[in-house]
């Protein structure tokens, strides 16, 4: 199996890949890297980065990989922007480089609404709208190369999940092994952590009522 390390950036040519050698059980037994591009026959070369469906242009993903099949997976879109709300306060509070402290929750958000409502750019609202986002990579590449799949469904059901992407992506049936969950953080809900989930829950009901799409996330559970 072969890894796509990161996307090229305009002006690169070379691609870094990442090759992971695998043992019987599944586990990882070594990785190499290499700027190659060149095509191997029988090797998937696979890529994975959440923000991806946003901030990556299809146009030049399609030049380098035309056959490519792409693989969305929709998180519920309050969890998501919550989720990315708390990343980027771990991040601050671990000294990473570009990531300030935000303000509470709650004013966070709300700024962002009234933002978004000014037709203002914003920081995480607009990654939630799964919709816009992939009828622009629908414009390079075709509805049988593109799968979507849910976060919940793959939570309730890992298995079935599992074997529908692999039909997907053409390989034989395979049961892979149980991986216990990584990089989970502790959940605290707070006042604060309530009333943006409402406040965020209307918001994205909204949007997709101004889009004609159904909002997929009705009834599924919340982190």
């Amino acid at each position: 199996m072969r890894y796509v390390l990161r996307f090229p950036r305009k002006g690169q040519e070379n691609i870094r890949y990442k090759w992971a050698t695998f043992r019987p059980d599944g586990s990882v037994e070594d990785i190499n890297r290499s700027k190659n591009m060149v095509n191997v026959e029988g090797v998937i070369t696979g890529e994975a980065s959440a923000d991806y469906l946003t901030e990556a242009p299809p146009h030049r993903l399609a030049r380098y990989f035309p056959g490519a099949r792409l693989i969305i997976m929709r998180r519920h879109p309050v969890d998501r922007s919550i989720s990315h709300y708390r990343m980027i306060e771990r991040y601050h509070h671990t000294g990473r480089k570009g990531y300030e402290k935000l303000q509470p929750m709650a004013s966070f958000f709300k700024e962002e609404i009234n933002r978004y409502r000014k037709d203002l750019n914003t920081r995480i609202i607009h990654r939630s709208f799964y919709r816009f986002y992939k009828e622009q990579w629908l414009k390079w590449f075709s509805t049988g190369q593109v799968m979507t799949i849910s976060l919940d469904d793959l939570a309730k059901d890992p298995g079935t999940t599992v074997q529908s992407v692999y039909k997907f992506l053409g390989l034989r049936d395979y049961s892979p092994p149980i991986i216990p969950p990584e990089n989970v953080p502790p959940q605290e809900h707070s006042d604060d952590d309530n009333d943006s989930r409402a406040m965020l829950d209307y918001f994205y009901r909204e949007h997709n009522m101004l889009v004609g799409d159904e909002p997929f996330w009705s009834g599924l559970s919340r982190s």
